[in-house]
């Protein structure tokens, strides 16, 4: 009961580990503050929603990579998201969430950050404009924010009006799409937040309409310069470029 940290980072695992955690926990751990069980497999989603019942006091949660037996997309389907989305929710002390693997935009987005008051760190991939509205509603003590491989686009208005609505200061999201100069929107973006100071793009930001017959070098360099000029340097840029 006395427990605070539990950690398990298992790729290779081929079994199910529900049973030997619902044995170590179960409801008997109300102390615990971190809980990270990067890349376990789980039987189904309720032998994953068991575990978090009773956690209150949780502070990190790491689901990252989860993976279930029934198949290797299942994690992904929207029943499977939408039906952890108030449990996770229910965890209102929680600082830190990492969603690494799980598709963002299939969880129900309201009932899964109104009650993340707290959050200040969150990783996950395949956001959308919807989600990131959320998490601009609900989520106002953001300091990190991480969206990796976006499968359906999120727009450079999105990401402001997470800005200017939280206190981050590490923005990576290189999938971003932008509707004009990538100029242009770094300047949007520094003009959005106070305490922004590490930001990672990609090229995708600047419209390939706008002003096509310069290089992909070439706009780089522009968008890390203007970038320095509109946040008198406190920000520093990092364009990913494929």
């Amino acid at each position: 009961k006395k427990l605070k940290s539990f950690s398990l980072d298992a790729p290779y695992f081929i079994l199910s580990i529900e049973n030997a955690l619902k044995s170590l926990f179960g409801d008997n751990a109300p102390n615990l503050e971190l809980f990270r069980f990067s890349g376990c497999r789980f039987a189904t989603i309720s032998d994953l929603i068991d575990l978090l019942r009773c956690k209150k006091r949780l502070k990190v949660l790491d689901l990252s990579c989860i993976r279930f037996n029934d198949d290797s997309t299942y994690r992904n389907q929207p029943s499977v998201c939408r039906a952890l989305s108030p449990y996770i929710s229910e965890l209102q002390n929680l600082e830190e969430l990492n969603l690494f693997g799980w598709d963002l935009q299939h969880f129900d987005e309201e009932k899964l950050f109104s009650g993340l008051k707290l959050l200040k760190k969150l990783n996950a991939r395949g956001a959308n404009d919807a989600s990131l509205a959320a998490l601009a509603k609900h989520c106002s003590h953001l300091q990190m924010l991480g969206i990796t491989d976006c499968f359906s686009d999120i727009s450079i208005h999105a990401v402001l009006k997470v800005l200017r609505k939280s206190r981050i200061k590490t923005l990576r999201v290189p999938y971003v799409m932008g509707t004009g100069s990538g100029v242009t929107h770094m300047k949007e973006v520094c003009e959005a937040s106070k305490t922004l100071e590490n930001v990672t793009v990609g090229l995708r930001l600047w419209h390939n309409t706008v002003n096509p017959t310069i290089s992909w070098k070439e706009k780089e360099e522009l968008m890390v310069q203007a970038t320095a000029e509109a946040s008198n340097n406190r920000v520093n840029l990092r364009v990913h470029v494929w």
